[in-house]
């Protein structure tokens, strides 16, 4: 085959690579726009400025039943308060820039690099119409049954950190899955989060129970009650002094 002919096969393929790429790169972003519609529109979560919720979170294995309270609010305040008499409270929040957790056995510690930007990124409560600001990219990976359901794997690279995965049901466009992994001191942890009974709430489709599969236990998490755009005290997202005191001390 002549040098040329070959050139031209060559500049075919990579224009057909090429044009493979922007299409699966429309469709996940199409897969996006259809989640968007299926939790109940830009228009309704634009609404969202707060949200509380309260649940209670079982892991079964060890016989442990926790309470639950989260709070959030845009565009990145967070808290959180897990309490059980085992454990005793286990907090974690964010003013937005610091991200911090605090526990009877750890003590007040500040969140670092991939934590840090994880769990500013997940307290977002527009994290999903803001997702072309928080995340690199978006592919389309094939599909996967959950709980009987055939979903559309979405594999979404944020801008700092690991890639996850979402499982959007082909049917109602709702995720009914999430895979990702976990940074911790004792290293990576992968966990699969599943999503269900969608419930409507201020126009909103959101998810009422989930069962989250991490280091050979599942925890199940059964939400009771989830309010929006509720009066908060003022220093609802305030560090805690002894964070702030950390982040006083000498490096």
């Amino acid at each position: 085959m002549r040098r040329l002919d070959r050139m031209a096969i060559a500049g075919a393929v990579a224009l057909a690579g090429g044009w493979w790429m922007l299409c699966a790169a429309e469709t996940a972003e199409a897969l996006l726009e259809r989640y968007i519609q299926a939790t109940g529109g830009r228009a309704a979560q634009e609404k969202i400025r707060n949200r509380v919720v309260k649940a209670t979170m079982e892991i079964a294995r060890q016989g442990i039943k926790l309470e639950l309270t989260t709070y959030a609010a845009t565009p990145n305040l967070f808290y959180s308060l897990t309490t059980s008499e085992l454990t005793g409270p286990i907090e974690q929040g964010s003013d937005g820039k610091v991200a911090w957790s605090r526990s009877v056995a750890q003590g007040p510690q500040l969140l670092e690099g991939e934590a840090k930007e994880l769990l500013l990124r997940e307290a977002r409560l527009d994290k999903l119409l803001q997702w072309r600001e928080l995340y690199s990219g978006a592919r389309l990976d094939g599909t996967e049954e959950v709980d009987g359901k055939p979903c559309i794997k979405l594999v979404l690279t944020p801008k700092t950190g690991r890639s996850m995965t979402w499982f959007l049901d082909q049917a109602t466009g709702l995720m009914l899955r999430t895979d990702l992994v976990v940074p911790t001191e004792g290293g990576e942890v992968p966990m699969r989060i599943r999503l269900q009974d969608y419930r409507d709430v201020d126009g909103l489709k959101l998810a009422h129970r989930t069962i989250t599969e991490v280091l050979g236990q599942e925890r199940v998490t059964t939400i009771h009650s989830i309010e929006h755009n509720v009066d908060l005290p003022a220093d609802r997202f305030a560090l805690p002094a002894d964070v702030k005191a950390l982040l006083a001390a000498p490096k």
